[in-house]
């Protein structure tokens, strides 16, 4: 059963990346009206998929999904906070090109963090697969 979940989750993923990969291509060469459209967009699905995200964290019945909807809320929290002391910071600089400078840096840490989710992402897959597993195994030497 975990193969299953997992797996349709990593083709959602799958094409998530694909989508960035050609989001980013098509952002290099785009003219600045077509990616202020693009942006505005992204923003509004962002918006849209981290609602949907939260009801159905809201919807769910077990006890440890309450509390990872309690970590999501503080950690979007925390993102949108670190966000705006970001965009503070390059705003302070005054330099333009430092200021873009400051922004493809953050964006390419950030794609750093998301490369450190996705291998937590598997270390915890690879756990509960084994729990699982093991818990067969259990089951079929009784």
């Amino acid at each position: 059963m975990a193969h299953k979940i997992l797996s349709a989750k990593l083709c959602q993923l799958d094409v998530s990346v694909d989508r960035l990969h050609r989001r980013i291509q098509d952002s290099q060469t785009a003219g600045h009206d077509a990616l202020r459209r693009e942006i505005a967009a992204l923003e509004q699905e962002c918006a849209d998929a981290e609602t949907a995200l939260r009801e159905n964290l809201r919807r769910s019945k077990s006890n440890l999904v309450s509390i990872l909807a309690q970590v999501y809320g503080q950690v979007e929290y925390d993102i949108a906070r670190a966000g705006q002391r970001l965009r503070a910071a390059v705003d302070r600089s005054g330099d333009p090109e430092t200021a873009v400078e400051e922004e493809l840096l953050l964006a390419e840490y950030l794609l750093d963090f998301a490369h450190q989710a996705a291998d937590r992402v598997l270390l915890f897959s690879m756990k509960a697969i084994d729990d699982q597993l093991l818990q067969q195994e259990k089951g079929e030497s009784l």
